[in-house]
């Protein structure tokens, strides 16, 4: 079971290895790289085992007689990324990193006071992207890319509880780590000299993830009363601009 520090250790480590990657992308190989910017919109069209979670909280208030309702459910967030790329004829290799959070809420209020659950999910997702050239269309680049890479995920929840003039607020944080594979399609074109911008879609699916825990703790995992696992298991979809620069 690894601490909090080991955790830490084990994270850097990873990220070293993605900045030692880059440098022999940008450097061992020769100058045909690029720098890339993304910045867009991050949906989640089936959020997976959040959906149970979801019900569990919901029914547990039920059954203290407190019908909260949800407010907000892990709306469509911002999504920044950063990329490296070295060029090889007909292949394109590099390392990205972007982050992204989203979470929802649960709340009831009366005369009494009220009642509010809040829940954050916070993600960094690193890892080796892959493209290739799929056709142009006047000045319009189109590619098809892949990203492979780990994500570290927290999830954050609080309970603020107001009755009268007293307020009282628990919380508690869990975290995984979870592999994913996004596919995707981009389109770029070049507006001056080695500066462009495009566009890009694509869709993230988790491939394997541990089950949330306490930090630290990698036995102390959350479950569900039928025995479920609680997990990265969500989807999402993303649309964003790239801004990029091309050294070659």
């Amino acid at each position: 079971m690894d601490s909090p520090d080991r955790w830490w250790i084990n994270m850097t480590l990873t990220k070293l290895k993605l900045m030692l990657f880059a440098g022999i992308l940008s450097t061992g190989f020769g100058s045909d790289y690029s720098f890339k910017i993304q910045y867009g919109m991050t949906s989640y069209p089936d959020i997976g085992s959040m959906e149970a979670f979801q019900d569990m909280v919901e029914g547990g208030y039920a059954d203290l007689g407190i019908p909260v309702k949800s407010v907000q459910s892990f709306p469509a967030v911002p999504e920044l990324g950063f990329q490296m790329i070295r060029n090889f004829p007909g292949l394109s290799v590099g390392i990205f990193m972007n982050n992204s959070a989203s979470g929802g809420r649960f709340h009831y209020s009366d005369y009494s006071g009220s009642i509010t659950f809040n829940y954050v999910l916070s993600n960094q997702r690193y890892g080796v992207i892959l493209s290739t050239p799929e056709f142009k269309l006047g000045g319009l680049n189109f590619t098809q890319t892949m990203q492979l890479g780990r994500m570290p995920t927290t999830f954050k929840f609080d309970e603020v509880l107001e009755v009268w003039d007293i307020t009282q607020t628990d919380r508690e944080t869990v975290e995984t780590l979870a592999y994913f594979i996004e596919p995707g399609l981009g389109v770029e074109f070049f507006t001056r000299n080695k500066l462009s911008v495009g566009a890009y879609l694509g869709a993230a699916i988790t491939l394997t993830a541990k089950p949330y825990h306490l930090p630290g703790h990698d036995n102390a995992t959350l479950r569900f009363e039928n025995g479920d696992k609680f997990k990265a298991d969500w989807k999402e979809v993303k649309l964003a601009l790239s801004f990029s620069y091309s050294e070659n």
